[in-house]
């Protein structure tokens, strides 16, 4: 089980950024996850559900390969990489709420807009789509070796051929690579660069007792019960699509 109280300082820390798909807010006892929301001032109240509602996936950015265990921590991808998108957004997102999009400079805005687009990549259906789009393209490659191998005409010479081949190149290496590639991707998106140019956040209010089911659509619910409001961040693009994700 994950320590809870840690757990919690970084949520103060990253004041109410949804953190979704990060690892170290699950709960490995109860299946679930932590999630934090802003009340009253500075306070951030805390709870666990289940990922269905979240969207998260355990394990999903974790490295599974000796090569990438020993070269990286396994969670390199959350410490390295999501975990300081998360905390610089986490700022630009308190000086929004204090004061204003209007009035983010240059790399608060570009912070924001990284944190938004990396929610469209960190999903776990994008990761899960990678994975099986690696492992395809992995047995492809093999099958297409194996029916070149023409020269082994004995079946055991051509299975020993291709364990070597297996051992050599293992698909966990190649899914590993994937995910740094993938987090690579996020970071030089040419979508984040649009977004920085043409800044289109637009703001939408729902009632309390709604919740937002996260997808693969750029969306932030911040819940206010002082209000009784959520208050949803999306780019202006897919404000229609909204409605979608709203449960009551």
């Amino acid at each position: 089980m994950r320590n809870k109280s840690r757990c919690a300082n970084i949520a103060h820390r990253n004041h109410y950024i949804p953190e979704f798909y990060s690892k170290r807010f699950s709960n490995y006892d109860t299946g679930k996850i932590y999630r934090y929301m802003k009340v009253h001032g500075s306070k951030i109240t805390e709870d666990e559900i289940y990922p269905k509602e979240t969207g998260y996936l355990i394990d999903s950015t974790s490295f599974t390969s000796d090569k990438y265990k020993s070269k990286f921590q396994i969670d390199h991808l959350e410490i390295n990489g999501y975990s300081k998108i998360d905390q610089d957004a986490a700022k630009s997102l308190e000086k929004q709420l204090k004061q204003g999009s209007e009035h983010l400079n240059i790399a608060e805005r570009k912070s924001w807009a990284l944190f938004i687009n990396s929610l469209l990549h960190r999903s776990p259906q994008k990761i899960l789509l990678l994975q099986d789009t690696i492992k395809k393209g992995y047995n492809e490659a093999l099958k297409k070796i194996t029916d070149d191998l023409t020269l082994f005409r004995d079946p055991t010479t051509r299975e020993m051929f291709i364990k070597k081949i297996k051992s050599r190149f293992p698909l966990a290496e190649a899914e590993d690579g994937g995910k740094l590639q993938h987090l690579n991707y996020i970071i030089k998106s040419n979508f984040t660069q649009q977004i920085l140019s043409a800044p289109l956040w637009v703001n939408t209010e729902v009632p309390l007792n709604e919740f937002l089911v996260t997808s693969d659509y750029p969306v932030v619910c911040i819940a206010d019960p002082a209000t009784k409001k959520n208050t949803l961040y999306a780019n202006s693009i897919n404000t229609k699509d909204i409605a979608k994700y709203i449960l009551s």
